[in-house]
């Protein structure tokens, strides 16, 4: 099983060799491991083409360009000179916890905060022109002296040209209090206080929050890939659900992990893998969910405010630029040397009665069928046939 690691060393271990930008805006989880944040975007050479970016840290994994968007207070942006095949991981902002200021011994302990959604696109064929990447802040922790459920996560998405909702990673849902039993409706669902129901997960995107069985302590919020966990021994808060794991930067990690529920005087819920922070123990605040992950927070304890939900990221890897579509009718030198016709590449195949080499002056054909997930650098799809 793959361990849930503290953001500082995530980005310690995936971020070696991440091209280092001007220094503008500080990114918590990249600033405390002391990588400079690309505020001012750079131009990059992409598969002979040149890529232009802004607000992203840079890293070159197997001949890939990752790019890694995790600031919430502005947009980044990519500009693509060409279709170009990625991969795509969008994790919306965790949910916050609970928090149950005052509650009595019979309205039950605090939810923990649902997860942000989570989108992995692993195929994915981006066109030529400019995307925006707006990362989603985590919902904010809520206070020792007020009893309210957690807030939800602010969604992330990518806008491609005046196309919002290419890609849209919705916000986790905050988790349940004895005034607001029901955990919130979310990516993955936030965990319910006394006898509500765990928050609603969007489908594709996350998984539901807990429900309460005993009171006292409240249920887990839901985490990528598993179901927050319900609390059903007294004083005892339910875990957080456990996220999905992803290799896109070139190292695994689980992002969008549930935080665990609160305890009103006893032991919270253990923060699922992937960010989610620990439910409150008695006198403990729940804490924070993991920026970066997505991780719900962990909901508090008898007057002690619920964790709140960590940010969420939009991390791009850059796998091939389509390529360009060979043009008929350029001759070949005669001089007595055999010349490549058409060159090979992982994006077609060239039919078996095609002529690829020649020495001598001649007519020659070479049928070309773009294998699946592909397109031309144009965008369009249609077999090639070359002439010399």
């Amino acid at each position: 099983m793959v361990k849930s690691l503290n953001m500082k060393r995530i980005i310690r271990i995936a971020g070696r060799g991440l091209a280092r930008a001007v220094r503008s805006t500080c990114v918590p989880a990249f600033c405390c491991a002391g990588l400079a944040f690309a505020a001012q975007g750079a131009d990059v050479s992409f598969g002979g083409r040149t890529v232009s970016y802004t607000g992203a840290e840079t890293n070159w994994v197997d001949g890939d360009l990752v790019l890694v968007y995790t600031n919430t207070l502005a947009a980044g942006t990519l500009t693509l000179p060409a279709y170009t095949k990625a991969r795509l991981l969008v994790v919306a902002g965790g949910g916050a916890g609970a928090s149950p200021a005052g509650a009595k011994t019979s309205q039950g302990g605090a939810g923990g905060g649902g997860a942000g959604g989570l989108i992995a696109d692993d195929a994915a064929v981006l066109s030529k022109g400019t995307y925006t990447f707006t990362v989603g802040a985590g919902g904010a922790a809520g206070s020792d002296t007020t009893q309210a459920p957690g807030l939800n996560g602010a969604d992330s998405f990518v806008q491609f040209n005046t196309v919002e909702d290419a890609y849209r990673a919705i916000g986790g849902g905050g988790g349940g209090v004895s005034t607001s039993v029901d955990g919130q409706t979310g990516g993955s669902g936030g965990g319910a206080s006394l006898d509500g129901k765990g928050g609603r997960a969007t489908a594709g995107q996350g998984q539901d929050g807990g429900t309460v069985e005993v009171r006292r302590a409240g249920a887990g919020g839901g985490g990528a890939r598993a179901v927050g966990g319900s609390s059903e021994t007294i004083n005892v808060g339910g875990n957080g659900g456990d996220g999905l794991e992803s290799d896109i930067t070139g190292v695994p990690v689980v992002y969008a992990g549930g935080g665990g529920g609160g305890s009103r005087t006893g032991t919270g819920g253990v923060g699922g893998l992937g960010g989610g922070g620990k439910g409150a123990s008695d006198g403990e605040q729940g804490q924070p969910g993991t920026d970066g992950l997505g991780g719900g927070g962990g909901g508090g304890s008898l007057n002690k405010a619920g964790g709140r939900g960590g940010d969420g990221a939009v991390i791009v890897r850059l796998l091939q630029v389509m390529p360009e579509k060979p043009q008929s009718g350029q001759p070949i030198p005669y001089d007595g040397e055999e010349h490549t016709i058409v060159e090979p590449n992982a994006a077609y195949t060239i039919r078996e009665e095609s002529v690829v080499t020649a020495t001598a002056v001649g007519s020659y054909t070479v049928t070309l069928d773009l294998n699946d997930g592909y397109c031309w650098a144009d965008g369009s799809t249609d077999a090639t046939v070359v002439f010399t």
